[in-house]
């Protein structure tokens, strides 16, 4: 996901402000609901749809070194 982040929502306007609110909520909600199977599980399920999709396209799960400039 941090390859597909970096490789190719990065290049773009709307993918940029994706990054900037996905940062921006994410930690508080996973904070308020992390623990929590319904918040969790359905969440997992399309993270793992959209990781089988990325290697499909290519996108390795090699180990990556982030580029942590949001």
């Amino acid at each position: 996901l941090r390859r597909y982040r970096d490789n190719y929502l990065k290049t773009h306007w709307w993918g940029r402000v994706f990054i900037k609110i996905y940062y921006g909520v994410s930690p508080t909600l996973v904070k308020w609901f992390g623990e929590k199977k319904w918040f969790r599980n359905p969440i997992k399920k399309k993270l793992d749809k959209m990781v089988l999709k990325l290697e499909k396209k290519g996108y390795s799960d090699t180990p990556y070194t982030d580029n942590n400039t949001k």
